[in-house]
């Protein structure tokens, strides 16, 4: 099933806001993604927020908006603001479903 628009458009305007992309891994995304996720599994908002990014435009990884769901519920229940705006715009385009195995991996992450 392709991603709902919505997710991709609401990935695009946050992307110039709030991506902050390491030094010298800027045009290799593959790499960008290896250093969020560092950041992210240290609990690391900015990666957390960074990852679900990615992940939502498939830039260095698979698209997957579920996981994309997951690091940015991490990022917003962190209080950042930019991720609770995402994770409110994305509720609103994912099924049931998709929302619930978002948190359930977000819950798994957290234990």
């Amino acid at each position: 099933m392709p991603p709902p628009k919505v997710l991709v458009t609401s990935y695009r305007r946050m992307e110039g806001r709030g991506a902050v992309i390491p030094q010298g891994v800027a045009k290799d995304d593959v790499e960008a993604v290896k250093w969020f996720r560092k950041a992210a599994e240290q609990n690391d908002v900015k990666g957390q927020f960074n990852l679900g990014a990615y992940y939502a435009n498939g830039r260095g990884v698979a698209e997957d908006h579920i996981e994309a769901y997951k690091w940015m519920l991490l990022a917003a229940g962190q209080g950042l603001e930019q991720a609770k705006n995402i994770v409110t715009i994305w509720s609103g385009a994912m099924s049931p479903g998709q929302i619930a195995d978002g948190k359930r991996r977000a819950n798994d992450w957290l234990e």
